[in-house]
């Protein structure tokens, strides 16, 4: 039996022990070859497994989709990392938002490429912002990151 004050921590989820936030970024940059694409992916998740940061990771030749779960502090270096890495022409953040609970423990990041059809969720988020629409394309990317 739990106390009206005990924390219910659902399966698969984990309890905070610091204030998390969750950040779904939109990135773009110069089409980079598979080679040079796969250097920055390795280069990418070991920053984040290094920062003991979890979520998914969705990128193609050009753009880059990102979850990103942590705590406040951290989530917020690896944005400014983020923003200052010449790589990327663009990162606009679609959603900040505070968490209660985990659900990408540190060091946990799916990561997915994305081409073919698994690029048209990415093709209508960039048509949705294009339209100023930022609410629809965080709708869009949150449904294709965490089917």
């Amino acid at each position: 039996m739990t106390s009206s004050n005990s924390p219910i921590v659902s399966a698969g989820a984990t309890a905070p022990t610091a204030p998390l936030i969750s950040l779904l970024l939109l990135a773009t940059r110069a089409p980079l070859s598979v080679e040079r694409a796969a250097a920055a992916v390795d280069a990418c998740m070991h920053r984040r497994d290094a920062l003991g940061l979890g979520g998914v990771y969705a990128i193609s030749e050009a753009h880059g989709v990102q979850l990103i779960e942590g705590p406040r502090d951290t989530v917020m270096e690896f944005l400014d990392e983020t923003h200052a890495d010449p790589q990327w022409s663009t990162v606009v953040v679609l959603i900040e938002e505070r968490l209660l609970l985990r659900w990408f423990p540190a060091g946990v990041t799916r990561l997915r490429f994305l081409s073919g059809d698994l690029a048209a969720p990415y093709r209508a988020a960039l048509d949705a912002l294009a339209c100023g629409d930022r609410q629809r394309a965080a709708v869009v990317l949150t449904e294709a990151l965490v089917d």
